[in-house]
C-alpha cells in the first residue's frame, strides 16, 4: 500500500485507472481519458508524469512509465520512491 491504495487494485480492470487518477491528483472524470482517440495518448502521458511527480520523480520518469512500462512501473512501485501526495481522507 505505497500510495494509500491496496496493491491488488492494480490488477483489477478500471479500478486501477481510478487509483491512478487519484494518485496523480486529477479529477475523477480523467478515467475517461484513455477512450479519447489520439488526444487520450497525450493526456495519459501527462497523467503518468503527474504520478511520477507525486513520487518525487521528474518528467523523464513519467515518459518512461509510458514508453517502457515493464521497467519503470516496477522501479517506481518496488523502489525507494516515496509518495508525497496528500493521503488524508476527504481530500
Amino acid at each position: 500500500m505505497k500510495a494509500g491504495n491496496p496493491g491488488w487494485g492494480a490488477f483489477v480492470p478500471f479500478l486501477n485507472l481510478f487509483y491512478l487518477v487519484d494518485i496523480a491528483d486529477r479529477p475523477t472524470w480523467w478515467v475517461i481519458v484513455p477512450i479519447i482517440p489520439l488526444v487520450g495518448w497525450l493526456l495519459m502521458i501527462a497523467l503518468f508524469v503527474d504520478v511520477a511527480k507525486q513520487f518525487g520523480k521528474g518528467a523523464g520518469t513519467g515518459l518512461g512509465l509510458a514508453i517502457l512500462p515493464f521497467i519503470f512501473w516496477p522501479l517506481l512501485g518496488f523502489g525507494e520512491a516515496q509518495y508525497h501526495g496528500d493521503t488524508s481522507p476527504g481530500v
